[in-house]
C-alpha cells in the first residue's frame, strides 16, 4: 500500500509536482503530461505510439509534453532505436526518465501524469496502470489488454482497440481533459475496495487455511 499511501499525501502537494517536473526537464506547467508505458521494454510499444503522436497539427502538439519512464526493462538495442524515433519527430517536447526514481518521485509521476497511454502487445494487471487511475488521471488502453476486472469494479479508464486508432481516441481526451478527469473522480474509492481493503487478505488466509 506504500505507493498508494504517498500518493495520498502528496496528490495535494503542488510544490512537489512542480518541483518534479523540473528534475525531470519540464519548466512549462501549463502543458498537458503524457505518458507512455512504464518501462523500457520494446514490449511498451513507445515507439509505434511516438509516431502516431507525431501526425497531431503542430497546435495539438504545443500544448503537450510526453515522458517516458525508461528506468527498467532496459533493452539496448530498443533503446536505441527509440533514440532514433526521438530524432524524427517534429515538435513534439519528450521528457525521458532513466535514473533510479523514490518512492515519492514514482507518486509524483503518477500524479503529474494526466494521460498515460498503455498499449503494450500483453500485460498483467499491472499496478503502475493501477496506480495511474488511483491519482485520479487517465488512462487510455488497449482494449486487448486484461484490465476487465476494472470495468466489473467501476474503475474507469478509456480504451483504444488499435494503436493505428490512438489518435482518434486521443483527440477527444486531449480537447476535454478536466472533463474525462472528472469521470474518474471515484476511482480512488473503488480500488481502494477491490485492491486494497484488508478483508482481502483475510479472505486469502480463509481460503489457505480451507485448503490445508
Amino acid at each position: 500500500k506504500k505507493i498508494f499511501n504517498k500518493i495520498d499525501k502528496l496528490v495535494n502537494d503542488f510544490h512537489k509536482q512542480i518541483e518534479f517536473k523540473k528534475s525531470i526537464g519540464i519548466v512549462d506547467f501549463k502543458k498537458t503530461v503524457i505518458t507512455i508505458g512504464y518501462n523500457a521494454s520494446a514490449n511498451g510499444r513507445h515507439i509505434e505510439v511516438l509516431h502516431q503522436l507525431n501526425t497531431l497539427t503542430n497546435s495539438v502538439k504545443s500544448k503537450m509534453i510526453v515522458v517516458l519512464p525508461l528506468t527498467y526493462g532496459r533493452d539496448i538495442n530498443y533503446l536505441k532505436q527509440l533514440e532514433n524515433c526521438l530524432l524524427e519527430l517534429t515538435n513534439i517536447d519528450v521528457y525521458k526518465i532513466e535514473s533510479y526514481m523514490s518512492w515519492d518521485d514514482i507518486a509524483l509521476l503518477k500524479i503529474i501524469s494526466d494521460i498515460t497511454i498503455q498499449v503494450p502487445f500483453n500485460d498483467a494487471l499491472s499496478s503502475a496502470i493501477l496506480e495511474v487511475l488511483y491519482a485520479k488521471n487517465i488512462v487510455l488502453a488497449g482494449d486487448w489488454l486484461p484490465y476487465r476486472v476494472y470495468e466489473r469494479n467501476n474503475i474507469n479508464y478509456e480504451k483504444v482497440d488499435s494503436i493505428n486508432s490512438l489518435n482518434i481516441n486521443l483527440k477527444p481526451i486531449l480537447e476535454n481533459i478536466e472533463l474525462y478527469k472528472q469521470r474518474n473522480k471515484m476511482n480512488p474509492e473503488y480500488i481502494k475496495k477491490v485492491f486494497l481493503s484488508d478483508d482481502i487478505t483475510q479472505n486469502w488466509i480463509k481460503i489457505y487455511k480451507e485448503l490445508v
